[in-house]
């Protein structure tokens, strides 16, 4: 027996539920006891479906991508995480999926901004250089890869400049 499961852990995956039953019963000893209870065997197993093309963290690489392992086409990231991607927003917080020179120059050009971290970096209105936004942010590298970076800190720094650089080729288009 199937059945679609519309709740399964994060909103993006989709879950189909299948009961499987033995033909019959068996006896266990479930307690410990050494006296085996009679008892219908029944397993579940859960079979995840998930869409290749699902940009959970919305940066702009397919969850796909991301747990793939080239580095250069958005891999060796995490799906749930917006900041290891440095791909910044034009003036329309429009991203092109790539990390390109124009990200390198948005970053520098507000190099010396300081401003409130609590700001979601995807959401708009990006103000104009040298004006501080999140998107231009990150807190410094968290993991193996320089790529992964902390949430926004509040200042851009030389850091900043230097994450979005060593990102450069990395494409997700």
């Amino acid at each position: 027996t199937a059945f679609p499961s519309s709740s399964f852990g994060a909103r993006y995956y989709d879950a189909i539920n299948v009961l499987v039953k033995s033909a019959g019963q068996q006896e266990l000893d479930l307690d410990g006891d050494t006296v085996p209870e009679t008892v219908d065997i029944a397993d579940t197993l859960t079979i995840i479906c998930k869409n290749p093309l699902t940009d959970a963290d919305l940066d702009g690489c397919s969850d796909l991508q991301e747990q793939a392992f080239n580095p250069l086409r958005g891999g060796l990231r995490n799906p749930e995480d917006v900041w290891d991607f440095y791909d910044t927003p034009d003036a329309s917080n429009v991203r092109d999926k790539a990390i390109t020179i124009v990200d390198i120059f948005a970053v520098a050009t507000r190099f010396g901004a300081s401003g409130d971290t609590s700001g979601d970096p995807l959401i708009g209105p990006i103000p104009p250089a040298p004006g501080y936004h999140t998107a231009f942010d990150r807190g410094g590298q968290t993991g193996t890869n320089i790529w992964n970076q902390a949430p926004a800190d509040g200042a851009i720094t030389i850091e900043d400049i230097f994450a979005v650089a060593a990102q450069f080729g990395h494409d997700c288009r």
